[in-house]
Order: C-alpha cells, then sequence, then structure tokens
C-alpha cells in the first residue's frame, strides 16, 4: 500500500522544510501507530506560488492517481478555492499560515492529527458494509445525512470530534438501508429521499468514461478516489425505482455537473462518481 501526503503550501520555509523532511515529518510515534504496517508512506510539498497553479498542481496530483492507494492534501486555508475541486476524491484538511508555533512542532502537530483520522477512516472504509456508503453518488443521492458526511471530510478531519461525527454519520446513513417491499429478493438496498433505490453492483459490464472533453478534468480522478482512498473504478450502483416492473427514467447529474436525460429503463448504471453508462 502506498500513501502519499502532499502539504500545498506558497511559502518557502515550509516548502524546504517538508522537502528535507519528507515522512519525517510525522513523529515517529504517529508513523507506527496510525499506518498500517506493510505501508509505504511518502511526504512531499507541492510549492503552489502567487503565480496560478491550478494546472500545474493537478498534473502532479494526476500523475499520482496511477501509483498511490491513497492520498492526503494538507493546503494553506488561503488556497481553498483554488482547490476545492479535490475535496471530495482526496483527504484533506487545511492549516493556518500565522501560528505561534514554529514550523517543525505545528506540522508534527497537524501531521499526528491528520494521520490519526486516517486511520479511523481507513478502518472504516476497508469495511465492505460502510464502503458502499463512502462511496455513493454525491450528486444524485438524495440524502441530508451524505451531505453532513460530505461536510465532514471537507472541513473537520482533524477535529477532535471526528471519530465520533465519523461514527454518527455512517449509522444515519445506514438507517437507509432496506429490502424492497414488493420483490421476492432479499437484496438490501439504500434509499434516497427520491424514493430511488441504490444497490452497489459486483457485475463490471460497464465502463466509466473520462475523456476531456466532453468530462472534466477532476472526472476522472473522482471515478477512482473517494475522501483520499482508491477504490474499484469497474463497480457501479444500480439505481431502480421500488416496484421490480416500474421504469426509472428523468434528469440526472452527471460526473461533471451536467444534467442528463434518462429514458424509462429498469434500472440505471450510476457509478460512484455519478458517471451515467
Amino acid at each position: 500500500m502506498r500513501i502519499d501526503i502532499i502539504v500545498v503550501t506558497r511559502d518557502e520555509i515550509m516548502h524546504e522544510y517538508i522537502g528535507l523532511r519528507k515522512a519525517a515529518s510525522i513523529p515517529r510515534e504517529s508513523r507506527q501507530k496510525n499506518f498500517p504496517s506493510h505501508a509505504i508512506v511518502n511526504v512531499a510539498s507541492f510549492f503552489y506560488s502567487n503565480v496560478d497553479k491550478t494546472s500545474e498542481f493537478h498534473a502532479y496530483i494526476s500523475r499520482l492517481r496511477h501509483a498511490s492507494d491513497f492520498i492526503i492534501m494538507l493546503y494553506e486555508y488561503e488556497l481553498q478555492k483554488d482547490l476545492d475541486r479535490y475535496f471530495d476524491c482526496l483527504f484533506t484538511t487545511s492549516y493556518e499560515t500565522h501560528s505561534d508555533m514554529n514550523t517543525h512542532n505545528y506540522m508534527s502537530m497537524m501531521l499526528s492529527k491528520t494521520a490519526k483520522s486516517f486511520n479511523i477512516f481507513y478502518r472504516y472504509f476497508s469495511d465492505q458494509k460502510f464502503t458502499k456508503i463512502m462511496l455513493l453518488p454525491l450528486k444524485n443521492f438524495e440524502a441530508s445525512e451524505l451531505v453532513r458526511l460530505r461536510g465532514l471530510f471537507r472541513a473537520r478531519i482533524t477535529s477532535a470530534t471526528f471519530p465520533k461525527e465519523l461514527e454518527d454519520r455512517l449509522a444515519e446513513l445506514r438507517r437507509r438501508q432496506t429490502p424492497k417491499k414488493f420483490s421476492t429478493y432479499q437484496t438490501v438496498y439504500l434509499r434516497d429521499d427520491g424514493d430511488r433505490y441504490f444497490s452497489y453492483g459486483n457485475e463490471r459490464h460497464s465502463q466509466v468514461e473520462s475523456q476531456v472533453p466532453p468530462h472534466s478534468l477532476e472526472c476522472g480522478f473522482n471515478s477512482c478516489f473517494r475522501f483520499g482512498m482508491k477504490y474499484d473504478a469497474t463497480r457501479h450502483f444500480n439505481v431502480s425505482q421500488a416496484k421490480p416492473r416500474d421504469k426509472i427514467a428523468g434528469q440526472f447529474w452527471n460526473c461533471h455537473g451536467s444534467l442528463q436525460t434518462v429514458p424509462p429503463q429498469s434500472h440505471i448504471n450510476m457509478f460512484p462518481n455519478d458517471f451515467i453508462a
């Protein structure tokens, strides 16, 4: 398992510090306690100068996509708007640029907190009963509980309340699990507020697309990473109505944020990144 931790900074001192310390930026006790013993942990910095670095950073992250199993991004809070496209696919947290602590102590603290939260999240994501919840299509599964889960990963992974909040958010979504009343099959679905039933299938007869254009750059990344963890990009959800004979149809959000009209059919093949096959 390869874990890549990227510190995105505009500060030359921070850039130099992470560049010299690398994985040693994380206190040894935290590394040993929070990362799997077989994991290769890489820590690097990306110098995000005042010149627009958006395209360069995306190319940098895209190279990691093929080699990494988990990607963590710590970024300066002031860069939030530039980097918000990565908040659903990477394990992200911001840090303050103005601190009373020196660089070594501050980053030791931030990286230790991040590692601890990674450890908690990794255990949940590795459990299949939670994996399918974590991978629900964020644009099309209508549920306030999923909005809250998404918000947790966007803003509070280094908070002391993260473990309890994560447990609570997942428990809320698990309560949406139900079989279909009008079906003889015992398949368990996740039902959203639109009374649509989502089942994470094992079949691999469809393939996600991410060619630019028409897709955006983040479509490809979201097709294989969720909250930092790489997932099986060949599996999708089957989305259907409650009654077996009822067809599902209508307008659904696609992976790059446009509405797509789906004609009546027995079910929709929908990938975690909202791509509709």
